[in-house]
């Protein structure tokens, strides 16, 4: 028989559901040419060690792991006169992604917007998790509903996204969440209530409650008129081109 493979049993690229396993041939191949290597875990929960396949070159990727459980692997050398004894790794390791979902990233803030549509930009996450964002998902609550949907979803890193359909008058609520290889993160605060309007809208006057009056002299006068307008207009009242105090 061979003696054992060389050593160490290395283990690298671990993820939730495998890794690679590299060793080195054996010393002594026994007389016989070494015919390929079996490789066994050993999951302390079950006790028992399980094959995981065969290999003819020094390294196997390793492949079907249960996410979050613990592994040790072993190796043996394989010719005709049988298996040698085997080659086990030094420690056990714990089959999970090298990343991790990412924080939160900050409220979104509206920049532009008009009626239908408003433009939104928010703070990156303090940890994209070990991973590089690959996009974000918008959500959306309307005062009425008061239940968190989705608006938009966008890719790559950018943290900002146009959130399109909003009903002219409706106040709204946004959050976002930050996308990574691992998944989501936690939703980030609420922004502030935003009104679904015109960002710029010149100065109107609603005429239709304008009427003449006539008083007598010394006494007071109430004036009232709808007038709208974004940003909110500033309103002076003048009779004869004069400010009215």
């Amino acid at each position: 028989r061979p003696s054992p493979p060389e050593g160490p049993l290395e283990v690298s690229d671990i993820h939730k559901e495998g890794c690679t396993l590299k060793w080195k041939k054996p010393k002594d191949d026994g007389g016989e040419p070494i015919e390929g290597y079996v490789v066994e875990k050993f999951d302390p929960e079950t006790g028992i060690w399980q094959p995981v396949g065969r290999s003819k070159t020094p390294e196997m990727e390793v492949t079907g792991l249960t996410p979050g459980h613990e592994y040790q692997f072993r190796v043996k050398a394989v010719n005709k006169e049988g298996e040698s004894d085997p080659l086990t790794t030094i420690s056990s390791i714990i089959a999970k992604d090298p990343f991790v979902v990412p924080s939160e990233p900050g409220a979104p803030n509206p920049v532009d917007w008009n009626q239908n549509q408003v433009d939104l930009v928010w703070a990156e996450p303090t940890s994209d998790g070990g991973s590089p964002i690959t996009g974000y998902i918008i959500e959306k609550k309307d005062k009425y509903s008061g239940i968190w949907e989705k608006a938009l979803e966008t890719t790559g890193c950018s943290p900002q996204g146009l959130v399109t359909g909003l009903v002219e008058g409706n106040e709204y609520q946004f959050r976002v969440i930050a996308l990574n290889k691992a998944g989501m993160s936690k939703p980030s605060e609420p922004s502030k209530t935003f009104i679904a309007k015109p960002r710029y809208l010149p100065p109107k006057i609603d005429r239709r409650n304008l009427r003449d009056l006539t008083i007598s002299a010394g006494s007071a006068l109430k004036l009232d008129a709808n007038i709208i307008g974004e940003p909110p207009p500033h309103v002076e009242w003048r009779c004869s081109h004069q400010p009215i105090k």
